[in-house]
């Protein structure tokens, strides 16, 4: 899924995997109620929005910091850019269809 990141993906997954493993062993198992939903994670979300500590915090923490800007410079970009003519990009297509791919 889209929202899931690498670390929540293998968090899902190990979950997924001992409750598999669990209804091996029971098929009546039944895993607990969880304490918390997604709607509490909003909640908590809007409440520290309002928080200054938690500002003040982030602006400490992020003090100094520079953003990396990676799409402004276009002579850098220009340097990961190819233009290929017809023959070349036939060769590769005639390859990918030997190869199958």
């Amino acid at each position: 899924h889209a929202i899931i990141d690498g670390w929540s993906q293998a968090s899902f997954m190990t979950e997924l995997n001992n409750l598999y493993l669990k209804l091996g062993e029971d098929i009546n198992y039944k895993p607990s109620v969880l304490r918390s939903g997604y709607k509490d994670v909003i909640v908590q979300d809007e409440i520290n929005k309002a928080d200054d500590s938690i500002k003040n915090y982030w602006k400490s923490e992020l003090a100094g910091y520079e953003r990396l800007d990676l799409l402004t410079d276009q002579d850098e970009l220009a340097a990961y850019s190819y233009i290929r003519d017809n023959a070349y990009l036939e060769k590769i297509e005639n390859l990918a269809r030997t190869l199958n791919t």
